[in-house]
Order: C-alpha cells, then structure tokens, then sequence
C-alpha cells in the first residue's frame, strides 16, 4: 500500500516530459508553430544570428544551404538575392500569424502558416520532414510555388 501511494505521489511530482509529452508535441504543427512563434517573438531580419536561433527547427540540410547562402560574397553596392525575410516571404514584418492543420503523407507534411500583413493575409507553406522522432522543416513554399531553397541559390 505504501509502495503504490509512493508511486502515485512519484507520477504527480515528475515532469511530464518523463511520461513522453515532448513527444505528443513533437508534430509537424507543434514544429512550425514553435518555428514561428519564435521568429514573430525576435528579430525577423535573415542573418546569420536569427538563423542559429532558428536550428533546433531546422533539418541539417536546410541549415547547411543557408550556411552556404550566407557564405557568398555578395557585391556591396547590390542587395543580396534574399532582401527581407524569407521565412515570412516579406520585406514588410507582419504583425500576427496563424499555423493551420497539417497535412501529413508518411514522413513529410505541409503545414499552412498564414500571416497578417496590413489587410492582406500571405500564406507559407511549411515543408516538414520527420527526423527520428521529430519533426523538422525542411523548406518554406511561397504562394507564387517558389521556394526557399530556391531563393537559397540565387545568384546575386
């Protein structure tokens, strides 16, 4: 009897995490939304800085293309291939978001991610990929069908 009431005052005083809720947040919803929220939370400008901020969210591959990205030399008299911010595909910050339902097919999903920008709302789409037993994103796709990776490889 003693045991089994440790055992209960033991599940009400352990973190939950214990018990797997990380992994019941680890959705490819929870990603973008925790992508984003931190994003709208600091600074939007895309720099080397906001970037790191950004890794836990990131699959490495996404993360290495932008290192690559930033490690060109770019012509200072020119703006760079990326002027604004990519991950809301705006030079003009919006001032709220909202993460739609993902729609999930195997190890990939594409979550919505709809944004406020004056009276007219931008959609982003966010490419998800699962990654062990996470969610990662691993591309944005811009309502005209381009992409960030793309954008990535622009040459200036």
């Amino acid at each position: 009897m003693i045991m089994r009431l440790l055992f209960m005052l033991l599940l009400l005083v352990m973190p939950v995490s214990v018990f797997g809720a990380d992994n019941a947040q680890q959705t490819p919803r929870a990603t973008v939304q925790q992508l984003f929220a931190d994003h709208f939370k600091n600074d939007m400008g895309f720099t080397r800085d906001t970037v790191a901020r950004k890794r836990n969210w990131l699959t490495p591959s996404l993360d290495q293309e932008i290192d690559t990205y930033f490690r060109q030399p770019f012509p200072a008299d020119e703006p760079p291939p990326i002027n604004g911010d990519p991950f809301t595909n705006t030079q003009e910050y919006p001032t709220a978001f909202q993460v739609g339902e993902a729609v999930t097919e195997g190890v990939r999903a594409n979550v919505p991610v709809v944004m406020t920008i004056g009276p007219t709302p931008r959609t982003v789409r966010a490419q998800v990929v699962r990654q062990g037993s996470g969610w990662l994103v691993d591309d944005l796709i811009y309502e005209d069908g381009s992409t960030f990776r793309a954008l990535l490889k622009e040459q200036p």
